[in-house]
């Protein structure tokens, strides 16, 4: 007992030494702006009564407050500051702002869609597949999660049980918005995919919550890092200004229109709280959901993309289909690759399956083409489909923050002008924003490929009387859409 007691007094002194060297540390970050000290006291809180237009009147009160409140406290020179008045990511400044919540009517409504936006981005994340939606003829709402798309600072408040109120108000308006026979469908990006697997789970035992016909996911935040159980513990001192830094864990200038630059600790344990309950649902085996269609990366520094396949394992049969995108194993950078990427060999000898997959890989070793290689649900056997594509010769890999963007992308794309876009070079060791910044890629250049697996899924898997085109052509529906956000209390246009 004497030995027990003196070793938990040893862990516990090496613990607390561990801690407060962190503490004492975290004073050498960087220093804190306005926007990561700001409060809005306006924001929404779980509990809370709204209704959509409550909501965008909300938005509209958040940036009144917003703009008082960094009024004169960000220094004209700081031009890339996204607060800049008149600054190039400032996107006040810009026709449409999709810092905020916005809905997209088509011309011809066949069902309505809910799309969920991820942690520390903005609704303009899921932008360009709410365009899809619309133009498929769904009336899709992209709604703003609590804490996000104003200043970076309100993320230290925000909650997991805010962003999931939020959730289920669009999914009301949603529902409202459709005709008896419609498809309803949830969608998800990231931490927006965890959200929506909540929603679909909760909305079977509660009677308020419309449940969706449909769930379509990319790089869902199932499972993240398991150090995120630890983020809550800076709260014994971060409370003294002393400390304030060690509620931070990385502080940069805030210079993406879209999306923070800064990560507070808070919404990493507000994650990783939903993402442990996600996962003792998921071990219980048995999930009884719609069909889901779900795009993933096999790398991903985000999330772990082997919980996605745990998922699909676990569900019950219902035409569900899994789609991962390979890194490019040409032979030409093999040998650049240190991460032991998955052999899908594996996955057939495992088969047959309860659900479709399909992977985007290199045809062979000595090539960059891309190929499809599909394993239908039941088969044993995947089945080479030629697809007419090919890794561009910089990119090695598809990242988290990549696949919701084509390449056409005004912001993120290969001439986007957000500054995470550009590679800029110079001396290592000078720049406060880490080489990675600039180099994780910010769009996906098989995004065409991946609208017309929605396009098709949508077609089998909503109302089959609803006639969905399959997409063969650009998207362009700038002229539908400004009517749309003008219609749903947006502002226009983006530049």
């Amino acid at each position: 007992m004497l030995i027990l007691k003196r070793t938990l007094a040893i862990v516990l002194m090496i613990g607390l030494s561990i801690y407060f060297v962190r503490a004492f540390d975290s004073r050498t970050m960087k220093p804190l702006y306005a926007e990561h000290r700001l409060e809005l006291s306006a924001e929404y809180q779980a509990g809370t009564e709204i209704d959509w237009a409550g909501y965008i009147a909300l938005e509209h009160r958040l940036s009144d407050d917003l703009n008082r409140a960094l009024a004169d406290r960000i220094p004209p020179y700081k031009s890339l500051n996204r607060h800049s008045t008149n600054g190039a990511n400032n996107a006040e400044t810009y026709k449409i702002n999709f810092n905020r919540s916005y809905a997209l009517q088509p011309a011809n409504q066949v069902g309505s869609a809910v799309l969920i936006h991820g942690l520390t981005d903005s609704p303009y994340s899921v932008r360009s597949t709410a365009e899809l939606f619309q133009q498929l003829g769904f009336h899709t709402y992209a709604p703003r999660l609590p804490g996000h798309g104003f200043a970076v600072g309100a993320l230290r408040h925000a909650d997991w049980q805010d962003w999931m109120d939020i959730v289920k108000m669009a999914m009301r308006e949603a529902h409202q918005k459709r005709q008896p026979g419609q498809p309803l469908v949830l969608g998800g990006y990231s931490n927006g995919g965890i959200l929506s697997l909540k929603y679909a789970i909760d909305c079977q035992t509660e009677p308020d919550m419309p449940c969706p016909d449909a769930i379509l996911l990319l790089s869902p935040a199932i499972k993240v890092s398991p150090f995120a159980i630890f983020a809550k513990l800076h709260t014994l001192v971060s409370w003294l200004d002393y400390f304030e830094q060690f509620q931070w864990e990385s502080i940069y200038p805030e210079i993406d229109p879209y999306k923070y630059t800064s990560f507070p600790k808070n919404p990493g344990w507000e994650t990783g709280e939903l993402s442990s309950h996600i996962n003792e649902v998921i071990e219980t085996g048995g999930l009884n959901l719609p069909p889901i269609l779900a795009f993933q990366s096999v790398v991903d520094s985000t999330v772990n993309a082997g919980a996605l396949v745990n998922l699909f394992n676990n569900l019950d049969a219902n035409q569900h289909y899994l789609v991962l995108y390979d890194t490019n194993r040409s032979d030409n950078i093999s040998e650049w690759i240190e991460v032991e990427l998955k052999n899908f060999v594996d996955l057939e000898e495992e088969a047959p399956y309860d659900y479709s997959i399909s992977v985007l890989s290199n045809t062979s070793p000595d090539s960059s083409a891309v190929q499809e290689k599909r394993l239908p649900e039941g088969s044993k056997h995947f089945e080479a489909i030629s697809t007419n594509l090919s890794w561009p010769e910089d990119i090695y890999s598809l990242s988290h923050i990549a696949l919701p963007f084509p390449p056409e992308d005004p912001v993120y794309g290969q001439d986007g002008f957000a500054v995470g876009a550009r590679a800029l070079k110079g001396e290592k060791k000078v720049m406060r924003l880490n080489p990675d910044y600039f180099l994780r890629l910010r769009y996906n250049p098989f995004y065409k490929w991946q609208e017309n697996k929605i396009s098709s899924w949508l077609q089998s898997h909503t109302d089959k009387t609803v006639a969905i085109p399959l997409l063969q052509h650009e998207v362009s529906l700038m002229g539908h859409e400004l009517q749309a956000f003008e219609s749903e209390g947006g502002q226009g246009t983006d530049k």
